[in-house]
């Protein structure tokens, strides 16, 4: 569903292109890709996704804390690296078998 607080979408207007590289250059810094995950995929991303923190259970002799996708069992190094992952034909295809086997739809 539609999140709230993200404020409004800014609308490209006139001579967006010049002004386009400025704002992707300060854009840059203020990006939160952990934000941007949560807008696409929702608050419960991670139990959506599969990802699990590593931990001494999941993952003995490996550092705690590190993302992991459980589905494709490939650490996520960050949320730029979840959004990518994400995306990626891997990630899509195991989460569409594993919910035909959850018989989730």
């Amino acid at each position: 569903g539609p999140c709230g607080g993200m404020g409004p979408i800014p609308d490209p207007g006139d001579g967006a292109a010049a002004v386009d590289a400025v704002a992707a250059a300060e854009v840059e810094e203020e990006w939160d890709p952990l934000e941007e995950v949560i807008k696409l995929y929702g608050k419960d991303w991670m139990e959506k996704h599969g990802v699990i923190l590593s931990s001494d259970d999941y993952c003995p002799g490996f550092e705690e804390g590190w993302m992991i996708c459980s589905l494709c069992h490939k650490m996520l190094a960050g949320y730029c690296t979840v959004l990518s992952h994400f995306e990626s034909r891997l990630h899509r295809g195991n989460l569409l078998w594993n919910r035909s086997q959850l018989g989730d739809g």
